[in-house]
């Protein structure tokens, strides 16, 4: 007999009985990791750039030092549905960059380019589609 799962709710199934299917348990927790995870006190990359921003890794960040302006942090693969809060902590404006080549915020050139996000600024980016990040930033 093949081993059962849990899907939400409780109700048992056979993995063999729906080909592709996984253990509910091993896909909740491949979903829920990077969903419900947070990056504080993070340092944006010192000189700016691209190659020099510091990865987030996580969904909810706080980077809390941007010591001269446009040092750098890099968003996470831009892959719709995605969505990633921002607040600069920082003593100084930071430039936020796409992950990837041909990657776009609010229309401009993530990768090359990148955005200002000014200090004490929380800013949401959400991805409608693949490569595509849009930005909301607060007043």
């Amino acid at each position: 007999m093949a081993d059962t799962g849990t899907f939400i709710g409780g109700a048992n199934y056979d993995p063999g009985y729906s080909k592709g299917l996984v253990d509910y348990g091993e896909l909740s927790n491949k979903l829920a990791a990077p969903l419900l995870d947070a990056q504080h006190s993070m340092v944006a990359g010192a000189g700016g750039g691209w190659a020099a921003a510091t990865q987030i890794a996580a969904r909810c960040v706080e980077v809390a030092t941007v010591t001269t302006a446009a040092d750098s942090v890099k968003l996470p693969q831009a892959i719709a549905g995605t969505v990633v809060h921002v607040a600069n902590n920082g003593a100084n404006s930071m430039t936020v960059f796409g992950y990837a080549d041909g990657d776009t915020i609010n229309g401009t050139d993530a990768y090359a380019t990148g955005v200002a996000q000014a200090n004490a600024k929380f800013a949401t980016y959400f991805c409608t589609e693949d490569g595509v990040w849009f930005r909301v930033l607060t007043a």
